[in-house]
């Protein structure tokens, strides 16, 4: 089995902090980067489905509600707990096998948002690399 007792051990001081770190850095990139990454690519990230949502007050909040939830939680613990943890257990500990890993994790996390269009897999994705390896070289 690959799990091990370290990996369920409770967050320590700095960690917390880095995950503060890890949440300043998504929000800071989510403003800058998404801009600035759809003017370089002259196009923008597809919202066209959650078009359902406009003029829906009540969906929006739920599905807000639902987004943070899953994302905080599921998401977090999908790809930054168990995927990229399973992935160093398979790839080794070396630098090449953190960075084959984080690779792994990122595009993993970017196609699972394809509804958002390839720009959006594209862009979180990155996001994605940029939490998982915030989530192994802050270790």
């Amino acid at each position: 089995m690959v799990l091990s007792r370290a990996a369920m051990s409770p967050m320590s001081q700095r960690k917390r902090c880095h995950v503060g770190a890890q949440a300043s850095s998504g929000i800071l990139f989510g403003e800058i980067g998404q801009p600035l990454l759809e003017w370089l690519l002259g196009t923008r990230v597809d919202y066209s489905g959650y078009g359902a949502l406009v003029g829906n007050e009540r969906a929006a909040l739920q599905l807000l509600a639902y987004a943070l939830t899953s994302a905080a939680i599921g998401e977090e613990v999908l790809f930054r707990g168990f995927f990229l943890h399973q992935m160093t257990a398979i790839f080794g500990e070396g630098a090449a096998a953190r960075r084959a890993a984080i690779l792994a994790s990122g595009a993993l996390f970017g196609i699972a948002h394809f509804i958002q269009g390839w720009l959006g897999i594209l862009f979180i994705g990155i996001m994605g690399l940029v939490f998982a390896a915030g989530g192994t070289f802050g270790r």
